[in-house]
C-alpha cells in the first residue's frame, strides 16, 4: 500500500536526519591536543611585509590581526612541514600560533596532553620583499538614503587566499568590505553626511595575491599564481 508524507512530517524527518548526521560526525571525531603561543614579537617594520618563520613538531597554524579583524594565515606552500614560513603584511600584528595533533587515547577518556617531545618556537621573522598578482574591475555605487544600502558581491578565483582593495577617487567615502567566503567577497556601501543625493560613486575592485620572495630582493610572481575577479553583481538588500 503507498501512502503519502505530509510537507510537515517530510520537513521534520529530514531535519532529523540533518541532525544524527551531525550527531555522528561529532561522536566519530577524535579528541586533539593543542598547544598554543600568545607572547610573540612584534614584526620588525610595520610598515613593510614580515617573512615569519617557525620550528614545529606538528602541524601549526598562524592567526593575525589587521584592518581586516582577525584572520588565519596560510603557510607558503614552498616550505618544509617542519619549518613553516609566513607571509605577514604590513601594520599586521601576530595573534597565536598553534599546534594541533590527534590524542591516542580512546573516544570516552577525554582531552589528552601534547606528546612529550613536541615543540613549536618562532626561528625568525625578518623584514622581507614579496611578489603579487592583481586584477581590476570598475564598477558604480549609487547612494540614496531614500533605498537600501547598495551592497555588491565581488567573485573571486585565486591560487591562493586573495585580498580585496576598493579604490575611490574620493577618500571620504569607504565602504565595509567582507570575506572572502566561498570565493566571494562582500562590498557594501553607505549614503555619506553632507553631501547632495542621490550620488553615483565610481569605483575600482583590486583583488590581489602575494607570496614572499625567495630571497631579499624584489621578484616577480610565479607563473603558476594568479588572481581573476570573475564578476562584481548588486545584491538586493545586501543578502
Amino acid at each position: 500500500m503507498r501512502f503519502r508524507l505530509s510537507g510537515v512530517l517530510r520537513r521534520w524527518l529530514e531535519r532529523a536526519v540533518v541532525v544524527v548526521a551531525a550527531l555522528a560526525t561529532i561522536a566519530t571525531s577524535r579528541p586533539r591536543w593543542h598547544v598554543r603561543l600568545t607572547e610573540l614579537p612584534e614584526p620588525p617594520d610595520p610598515a613593510k611585509p614580515a617573512r615569519l618563520i617557525v620550528e614545529a613538531s606538528h602541524q601549526t597554524e598562524l592567526t593575525i590581526q589587521d584592518a581586516s579583524g582577525t584572520r588565519w594565515i596560510l603557510p607558503e606552500r614552498s616550505s618544509a612541514p617542519d619549518r613553516p614560513q609566513y607571509l605577514v603584511p604590513p601594520g599586521a600584528r601576530l595573534d597565536v600560533i598553534e599546534m594541533t595533533g590527534l590524542c591516542h587515547t580512546g573516544m570516552c577518556d577525554g582531552p589528552c596532553k601534547a606528546p612529550a617531545d613536541a615543540f613549536v618556537r618562532i626561528a625568525s621573522i625578518t623584514a622581507t620583499e614579496t611578489w603579487h598578482a592583481e586584477d581590476t574591475q570598475d564598477a558604480t555605487a549609487v547612494l540614496d538614503p531614500g533605498a537600501p544600502s547598495p551592497t555588491f558581491r565581488v567573485s573571486v578565483l585565486a591560487t591562493r587566499a586573495p585580498t580585496l582593495q576598493i579604490d575611490v577617487a574620493d577618500r571620504a567615502i569607504t565602504p565595509m568590505v567582507s570575506g572572502p567566503v566561498g570565493g566571494y567577497f562582500y562590498v557594501r556601501w553607505s549614503a555619506p553626511g553632507g553631501r547632495a543625493l542621490p550620488l553615483t560613486v565610481a569605483w575600482t575592485a583590486r583583488a590581489v595575491v602575494e607570496g614572499l620572495c625567495p630571497g631579499l630582493d624584489p621578484c616577480a610572481a610565479p607563473p603558476d599564481e594568479h588572481v581573476e575577479i570573475q564578476g562584481i553583481t548588486l545584491v538586493a538588500d545586501g543578502q
